[in-house]
């Protein structure tokens, strides 16, 4: 029985962190970490509807109210980050053009 030599491809350096203030303004991260807050709470009430057994067109409401609110975080998150990186170019006047079609995408 022969042995065959197995070389392992070397591990890839790690990924550089980038803070959320590099990338977000300081208003967008505080905007954003009160409105995931919020749809964690929304999210656990969900979760204790389930276990209650509450009525399926209550949670199914609350569910809807979740996705609404994280529908609004992508939003806001998208909206924020393209206004940072948009600032770094040299086409800041496609900025406002380029948010409102951003904000206009489907979910």
């Amino acid at each position: 029985m022969s042995r065959t030599k197995v070389t392992l491809a070397p591990k890839p350096a790690p990924a550089q962190e980038v803070s959320a203030n590099e990338v977000f303004s300081a208003e967008a991260v505080a905007d954003l970490s009160d409105r995931l807050k919020r749809i964690e709470g929304q999210v656990r009430g969900v979760q204790r509807m389930v276990e209650e057994g509450r009525n399926c067109r209550d949670i199914l409401n609350q569910l809807n109210a979740v996705r609404a609110a994280a529908y609004q975080v992508s939003l806001l998150l998208v909206r924020d980050y393209a206004t940072q990186c948009l600032r770094e170019s040299d086409e800041s006047g496609t900025i406002d053009d380029l948010v409102k079609t951003l904000s206009q995408l489907p979910y």
